[in-house]
């Protein structure tokens, strides 16, 4: 009973992004409110559930915020490092998209670390007119 109670939150992440019947937001609030009864089974005191949510939720936002501010240095460094209006625009095509995000983006970021294949991805799907301004379109929204 004790494994069903732990395995239920990754199970149901899993499912409900697997569906796409939720957003990502959604699904990992569903996990966490499902992770509680496994908690509160784990803990010696009921009592003592709010103490630990507080300690968590601080451990949670110390180790978020390190690749967030590893991520935004990456985009900083890119902010400043590229002239958008010196490149020659490139069509976009599925072999070009492909290298920007693996071999330029995945890979570099691998070997390197501190968001520099978010750097170089970036520059590259800008150029094709991907995302940002230069698609006239949000770089939050879906191309």
């Amino acid at each position: 009973m004790t494994l069903l109670l732990q395995a239920l939150p990754l199970v149901l992440l899993l499912g409900l992004l697997g569906s796409g019947r939720a957003s990502p937001i959604g699904a990992c609030l569903v996990a966490l409110l499902a992770a509680l009864p496994a908690v509160l089974a784990a803990l010696p005191d009921a009592a003592a559930l709010p103490g630990f949510l507080a300690e968590q939720a601080a451990r949670g936002l110390f180790l978020g915020l390190q690749p967030v501010a590893v991520v935004a240095g990456g985009l900083l460094f890119h902010a400043a490092a590229t002239r958008e209006a010196e490149a020659a625009p490139l069509a976009p095509s599925p072999a070009r998209v492909f290298a920007a995000t693996l071999p330029m983006g995945v890979f570099l970021e691998s070997c390197t670390g501190f968001a520099v294949g978010t750097v170089f991805a970036l520059s590259a799907l800008r150029r094709m007119g991907i995302g940002g301004a230069a698609a006239g379109r949000s770089p939050c929204r879906r191309w």
